[in-house]
């Protein structure tokens, strides 16, 4: 396939894929594109080139931290949605062009910083590609690269197999060591690699081969890329007798997943709960889910003497350098590792107030990584419990496995 064909493909593909780069559950949206770590340091007077910047996600995040952005990209609809979203943000000092990364539409030494970002697997040359990142970056300039990376060689061939059913513009992925040799003659720092468990239908599209893809992997693992950040091979390369320095610098974004959460709760205590021990017993009971460090306000308030009780609510899968977490309107807990869900029980007065007396919390670090994998695959975390203790009174404390069952189903 030549270079022109190739970019019509390009083209064709990322048309069809405008939908993933547009509004709140757009996979780049929730990748907080706020995050602009990966190219610091920053400063007023840099003036920066994204390349391949599709709908100007990562230059909108640049954007109040430097003087200009330029993002260029081949995909036209692409960048009018960039433009429009740069629009609606406020943001002027972003300015969008269609070009050929392979052959960028500048003079030499053009800007400051010079980053892409999740896009060398889809160049035809990746290799003249970086090149013109290098010629269009000022001497004491940087290069900033960041990708997806095949796990090892022997992978390699059934990983990009995989991601050209998804998005037949894919190329070929590099492994970790060929990456970094793309600026080898370079003075290059490094960052870290990070494994990244993405589910696949988050990049499916109409033009992508669903049953294929889907049928033998529910999800599959994508890493972004860079070399260890103890490997730092140090080279000078000469231009105009002045030393020309770049930086390649990996970056690993964590990454969002939306899962509905669905608890279904069985054998509720009744409206009238009697006492007993140290319970001092209720009436007009009603159970809810609360809103994060908002005991005042439930999701779906359900009578005690419901046959059964259900509530629904979205939350965020968020993976990360520190595993699986939690996020949400209605999770609960400081840090990782210990977030839950208040199922919050109350008496209601005459007034309709609801009156707090007991809480369960539903443990999220109870449930099986295996679970949450399918839960992102399938969009659905069910938990099934009942919802009485052994006296029959209102569950309480902190609830884990086996008193509620967790599945993706």
């Amino acid at each position: 396939m030549s270079t022109e064909e190739h970019q019509q493909v390009v083209r064709r593909s990322f048309t069809r894929q405008v939908g993933l780069f547009s509004g709140p559950d757009s996979p780049f949206a929730q990748r907080h594109a706020s995050t602009v770590s990966w190219l610091e340091p920053l400063d007023p007077e840099i003036v920066a080139l994204d390349v391949a910047c599709g709908a100007a996600h990562a230059a909108e995040a640049a954007a109040p931290r430097v003087r200009e952005v330029v993002g260029i990209d081949l995909t036209p609809s692409l960048l009018e949605l960039g433009a429009q979203r740069l629009r609606d943000a406020g943001i002027a000092n972003v300015l969008l062009q269609e070009a050929n990364a392979e052959s960028l539409p500048f003079v030499d030494g053009s800007f400051d910083l010079v980053f892409c970002r999740s896009s060398l697997h889809h160049f035809a040359d990746p290799h003249r590609a970086v090149a013109e990142m290098v010629r269009t970056c000022r001497p004491g300039g940087r290069v900033v690269l960041a990708d997806l990376i095949a796990p090892s060689a022997e992978e390699r061939d059934t990983f990009d197999d995989l991601h050209r059913l998804i998005d037949p513009s894919h190329v070929r992925s590099f492994v970790e060591a060929e990456l970094a040799e793309l600026l080898a003659d370079l003075t290059l720092t490094y960052g870290e690699t990070i494994p990244i468990r993405l589910p696949i239908d988050i990049a499916l599209t109409e033009q992508s081969d669903r049953n294929t893809v889907i049928a033998p992997r529910c999800a599959t693992t994508w890493r972004a890329a860079g070399a260890p950040a103890s490997t730092r091979p140090r080279r000078t390369a000469r231009s105009s007798s002045r030393s020309r320095r770049a930086s390649s610098t990996a970056y690993a974004p964590v990454q969002h997943r939306r899962v509905q959460i669905r608890i279904e709760g069985s054998d509720l205590p009744g409206r009238t709960c009697r006492g007993g021990g140290d319970f001092p017993g209720y009436e007009n009971v009603h159970v809810g889910v609360q809103k994060r460090r908002k005991p005042d306000e439930l999701l779906d308030r359900v009578p005690g003497d419901a046959a059964t009780a259900v509530w629904t609510f979205d939350c965020e899968v968020v993976r990360g350098a520190n595993g699986i977490d939690f996020k949400g309107p209605y999770i609960e807990g400081r840090r990782p590792g210990e977030r839950f869900v208040y199922l919050s029980w109350g008496s209601i007065d005459d007034a309709g107030t609801f009156n707090m007396f007991r809480r369960a919390k539903l443990m999220l670090d109870a449930v099986d990584p295996t679970v949450v994998d399918a839960a992102e695959c399938s969009g659905h975390l069910v938990a099934r419990l009942g919802l009485s203790d052994a006296r029959g009174h209102p569950l309480c404390a902190a609830v884990r496995p086996p008193k509620v069952e967790w599945s993706a189903t």
